[in-house]
């Protein structure tokens, strides 16, 4: 229901339960950018490399030219703050303002008979503005194998795989946080690994039409709610398994009912767990 969505947003995302104000949205828009600049990380040189766009085009345009820099900043800036109002700028909001913001730019740096300076000025505006974009590929390197060694710590061991595969028959229910198999991520074009025996608790595919066919192989249609009591289906996973107990107990028991996590197996550190609902005594 929606009161126990908001019951679970207050728990989880307390910050969010609040109307964000103006003054706040740019307070933190302004620290969020100036930490990005410092760091050199990937949410901030994207920002540096439309800059240096920016530069070049006000350097070699008409001054006609510039008002596509200025109105495409100025968007780009509203449009953010709005994805900072709205709370979500880890979110991939932020991909539109990015990529509208360089396709204006790159239109209007390709119009024709727009050229203000002289030949040699535009070279070396161009060449200053390569290279500026060339020396941001260092902190970008070293984030991307920061974030490839993340990646490769968190993808599925073969023994995970294997235990899978050898219990066909029983539908594995994990947390989102550790349900993709994350060795696509680091080779885009290879054929994903995808089990018809698992599912997640939450993520983008949950009650999908693809996910649903998943969870009718043993009768469930809710991955959360009918792992109780159901001989064919387990949870697979360790991760805060303290407070998913306590999340159960609160939400699926009446007055005199217990629901208890049966660690069933264990596979490669994960347990593997039975949810079983029984009346106390």
């Amino acid at each position: 229901s929606l009161e126990n969505l908001k019951t679970i947003n207050s728990i989880n995302y307390p910050y969010m339960m609040s109307k964000r104000s103006i003054k706040k949205t740019v307070k933190n828009f302004g620290e969020d950018t100036i930490a990005s600049f410092k760091k050199c990380d990937e949410s901030g040189v994207h920002i540096l490399i439309l800059i240096a766009i920016s530069i070049f085009i006000l350097i070699t345009k008409r001054p006609k030219t510039w008002t596509y820099v200025f109105s495409a900043g100025a968007l780009t800036i509203i449009l953010y703050l709005a994805i900072y109002y709205m709370q979500r700028p880890q979110y991939r909001a932020f991909y539109v303002a990015d990529i509208g913001a360089t396709m204006w730019m790159l239109y209007a740096s390709s119009i024709e008979h727009s050229e203000w300076n002289t030949p040699w000025i535009r070279r070396i505006g161009g060449v200053v503005a390569i290279l500026f974009i060339v020396t941001l590929l260092k902190p970008v390197t070293r984030n991307f194998l920061e974030e490839k060694e993340y990646i490769e710590a968190k993808i599925e061991p073969k023994a995970v795989t294997e235990y899978f595969e050898q219990h066909s028959d029983v539908t594995f229910v994990q947390p989102a946080s550790i349900y993709a198999p994350r060795d696509i991520y680091l080779a885009p074009l290879k054929t994903p690994l995808i089990h018809p025996n698992v599912v997640a608790t939450g993520g983008w595919e949950t009650l999908s039409p693809h996910e649903l066919e998943k969870l009718e192989k043993n009768n469930m249609t809710n991955p959360v709610k009918d792992l109780i009591n159901n001989p064919k289906a387990l949870f697979f996973g360790t991760y805060k398994i303290k407070e998913l107990i306590e999340y159960y107990n609160k939400w699926y028991c009446n007055d005199g009912e217990t629901i208890k996590f049966e660690k069933v197996d264990e596979v490669d550190g994960n347990g593997v767990y039975r949810i079983e609902k029984t009346k106390n005594d």
